[in-house]
């Protein structure tokens, strides 16, 4: 259940990549690694 949530979030956030600032994309990326060490 939870990989399934991570891989959603993640193709969302690929499909935003260009609006997205780097900055931004860090804090996503940073949420992401937390949720897989859970």
């Amino acid at each position: 259940m939870a990989e399934r949530i991570v891989l959603f979030m993640y193709l969302y956030v690929m499909q935003n990549l260009k609006k997205a600032k780097l900055a931004e994309l860090k804090i996503v990326k940073n949420k992401l690694d937390r949720m897989k060490e859970v």
